[in-house]
């Protein structure tokens, strides 16, 4: 049953991105010492990048030596010590180091614990956690799953988990997944309880409502496109058929560009459709703004996660007075009007000029610059 339903899960996401440039071959999965469960995620997932939880395998070891082989107190703290201490073979940093480790363990312990250590223990260490973590870079040292620990037993609590027969459990099981499914399904259009990683958010399609499935994949296709072939700005008085491009941290410190023009990017300009502005009227100002922006600004240039940290920064409650930033105020019948006097300065101008500073500084650190001139 563990095997199916890994494989279910490649099979899924293989079909769902294998007509796109995205990949999972990159995958890190961390999970507990369980023959079963290692050996499924090994077959289902073999390109992928697999960790064991160390607090697990701690654990495991202790239990063995206590109940198999009968280790006492002194002996096995002084063992778990040599293998998962501040200066243990788990925290070793160089293949020497690792098998000098080794060495010293297997001398100290061979007598007392047998081949366990050395035919087990040390080889899944160094598999599993030792080479994980030198092969894959995001692998914290001494990785444990207590975040998924203390998540079931929130689960358990808030859904009075109590012992069921295997048809409830399966069924209530499959509607915890449904809503996790939709909850993290959520993040994917910048709305609910989950944010996407900064890894894995680098373009944003926006959907209009009830769009189609193959409208939506051409822009999903049109945004990848956009992504790769990563174009500057130039200015709207160059109208020659090669202008001249300068990159956005470069626009940002010249202004206007030196033959008096606008800096504009050198490809389509970015549009919205009637629906797709409708999406945005319910977001908040910042949200509204990041999604602009991210269309005249690529990913590369500045990415989107810092691009949201700068809006937040220049539009916040602290800057300004309203937490709607510029409200619209409802006159009459079709008579709105914009308030543009709740920044720090009662200016219209704050719109821009709020955000404009942080645009500044970031530029001068991409240039390597500590003047516009």
């Amino acid at each position: 049953m563990i095997q199916r339903f890994f494989t279910h899960i490649a099979s899924v996401l293989d079909t769902t991105i294998s007509d796109t440039l995205l990949s999972y071959s990159n995958l890190v999965i961390g999970s507990d010492e369980e023959k079963a469960l290692v050996k499924a995620i090994k077959d289902s997932f073999p390109t992928s990048e697999l960790t064991l939880c160390t607090r697990h395998l701690s654990e495991n070891v202790t239990r063995h030596l206590r109940t198999k082989v009968g280790v006492n107190d002194k002996n096995a703290k002084q063992i778990l010590s040599d293998l998962f201490g501040d200066n243990g073979l788990i925290e070793a940093d160089t293949t020497v180091d690792f098998s000098t480790k080794v060495t010293d363990i297997e001398r100290k312990y061979e007598d007392l614990v047998g081949p366990y250590l050395t035919q087990k223990v040390i080889p899944t260490i160094r598999d599993y956690v030792y080479n994980a973590r030198k092969t894959e870079s995001r692998i914290p040292l001494q990785w444990k799953n207590n975040n998924c620990e203390s998540i079931n037993h929130i689960l358990k609590l808030n859904q009075d988990w109590k012992p069921e027969k295997l048809p409830e459990l399966i069924n209530k099981i499959h509607k915890e997944i449904k809503l996790q499914e939709s909850l993290v399904n959520g993040a994917l259009y910048g709305h609910g309880d989950f944010e996407l990683s900064s890894s894995a958010y680098d373009i944003r399609v926006i959907c209009e409502e009830n769009e189609t499935q193959d409208s939506i994949a051409g822009k999903i296709v049109a945004e990848l496109k956009r992504y790769q072939n990563s174009s500057g700005y130039v200015s709207t008085r160059d109208l020659s058929k090669q202008p001249h491009e300068v990159k956005f941290s470069e626009a940002i410190l010249q202004g206007l560009a030196p033959d008096g023009g606008l800096f504009v990017p050198n490809n389509i300009i970015a549009k919205f459709s009637e629906k797709q502005l409708d999406r945005l009227v319910d977001l908040t100002y910042q949200d509204r703004a990041l999604r602009i922006l991210e269309k005249w600004i690529h990913p590369d240039d500045l990415h989107p996660t810092l691009l949201k940290q700068f809006i937040n920064t220049a539009y916040s409650e602290g800057s300004f007075d309203s937490k709607e930033i510029f409200p619209i105020r409802h006159l009459e019948k079709n008579q709105y009007l914009l308030e543009l006097f709740h920044g720090p300065t009662s200016s219209f101008k704050d719109a821009a000029l709020q955000l404009l500073p942080q645009f500044f500084v970031h530029a001068l650190q991409v240039l390597g610059r500590t003047s516009t001139r």
